[in-house]
């Protein structure tokens, strides 16, 4: 594919994106992404359009300097999401596994927590739903001019939708599990998997279609209050019904 820009082992992405890896002179660009919140797809974008964009998992240092546009996403979703990254199917010892191993007694609620609280009311940070921009380029360009106060060209918005489309991605996702299957592991929670990302796009990035409200379909409806049950507290707080 003549669209690939760098293949890298997962850690040296990780590390080449992190904010806090160097001082930037001027304003920091950071993306800030729940995971499994189509965090990847927004910093591509944002990585386009500016270079050198930085990408965390973890709630950003505040600095009048440092832009921040972060996603969010129905944690419903997300928790099929990381269902499907495990081969694990819809069931209640899977959900509560899953639950507690990334999510409600991990990190990341913790991060997106300090994120809401430690950026609360600030001019320097945009919130961006992944139900609004999934399949919405034009949304998510309105959204980033109004933000940063730029325009973005016709050209790199035609570029931007060649580059970075969900089947474009896909063809990504592909390759980079090619990598990561070279060592013989076989998959996201094995200890042995060694993964590697496509212009930060992993073997078990993209799950599904992406469609907003899977979780609806994908688990079975006599799990749905339980789920709602334990996800409530988060659901809540970043207004998702």
């Amino acid at each position: 594919m003549d669209t690939i820009k760098s293949v890298k082992k997962y850690e040296n992405f990780e590390k080449e994106v992190d904010p806090n890896l160097e001082k930037i002179n001027g304003t920091k660009v950071v993306q800030y992404g729940f995971p499994g919140s189509g965090s990847t797809f927004v910093w591509q974008v944002l990585d386009f359009i500016f270079g050198d964009v930085r990408k965390t998992h973890n709630c950003p240092d505040f600095d009048e300097r440092t832009m921040v546009v972060a996603t969010v996403r129905d944690f419903r979703d997300v928790l099929c999401t990381y269902l499907g990254r495990a081969d694990l199917p819809p069931t209640q010892a899977s959900i509560e596994f899953i639950a507690k191993y990334h999510a409600v007694d991990a990190r990341s609620f913790t991060e997106i927590n300090k994120v809401a609280e430690d950026w609360s009311g600030r001019p320097n940070i945009l919130w961006l739903r992944y139900e609004d921009f999934f399949n919405q380029f034009d949304f998510l360009f309105a959204e980033i001019e109004k933000f940063f106060g730029i325009e973005i060209s016709l050209e790199k918005r035609d570029a931007i939708k060649k580059l970075y489309s969900r089947e474009t991605n896909l063809e990504r996702m592909e390759s980079a599990n090619a990598l990561c299957k070279q060592d013989g592991a076989s998959g996201w929670l094995d200890k042995d998997w060694r993964a590697y990302v496509v212009d930060g796009i992993n073997g078990n990035h993209i799950t599904s279609t992406g469609e907003p409200g899977k979780w609806k379909t994908h688990i079975p409806s006599e799990l749905h209050e339980y789920v709602n049950e334990i996800l409530r507290e988060p659901l809540q707080k970043f207004g998702y019904k």
